[in-house]
């Protein structure tokens, strides 16, 4: 229920042009895969709101367009910035579940692309797996969701996991 709300006031901000995206981001061609990316066009700090994630809410099985907000809900693609943030190993943002929205991790620095680490909210990519090429040092290689983690994995980024993962994983 607190989901659907979260989801819903974004949708309805989007809809009165109210919508969160801070200044402090620019979309360009991403380092991370053959796409686009979001890039800091100012410093950022530790904790600091970027943006909110808008779209539809979608019942079933996702795809590789779709963020992961319940057991069996996707959000779609919103045709703005919140469609392209990539995923990295090493991430240098989150998504916080309360307002479903990308939170810095770290202070990043003008020009770095901003990502978070999809097994935070994907349980199983499935046919939607890819090859991650990001070059961190933990570097999974082959990306298919929370599933498919080591325990080691698991329990670092236990701490930024959707309650849908955190269900399955019988964290409380």
């Amino acid at each position: 229920l607190r989901l659907a709300r979260n989801v819903r006031r974004n949708l309805r901000a989007f809809n009165n042009n109210k919508m969160f995206f801070s200044k402090k981001i620019v979309s360009k061609k991403s380092n991370l895969c053959d796409g686009i990316g979001i890039f800091a066009k100012e410093r950022i700090y530790k904790g600091e709101k970027l943006l909110e994630f808008i779209g539809e809410i979608k019942i079933g099985s996702g795809n590789d367009y779709t963020l992961q907000i319940d057991t069996n809900k996707h959000l779609g693609r919103s045709g703005y910035l919140d469609d392209f943030v990539n995923h990295s190993c090493l991430p240098n943002c989150y998504i916080r579940f309360r307002d479903i929205s990308l939170v810095s991790l770290t202070n990043i620095s003008v020009g770095e692309e901003l990502s978070f680490h999809y097994c935070t909210t994907e349980y199983d990519l499935g046919k939607f797996s890819f090859q991650c090429i990001c070059g961190s040092q933990n570097c999974l290689g082959q990306v298919g969701g929370y599933k498919y983690l080591s325990e080691s994995n698991r329990q670092q980024m236990s701490k930024f996991l959707f309650p849908h993962l955190k269900m399955l994983a019988n964290i409380a």
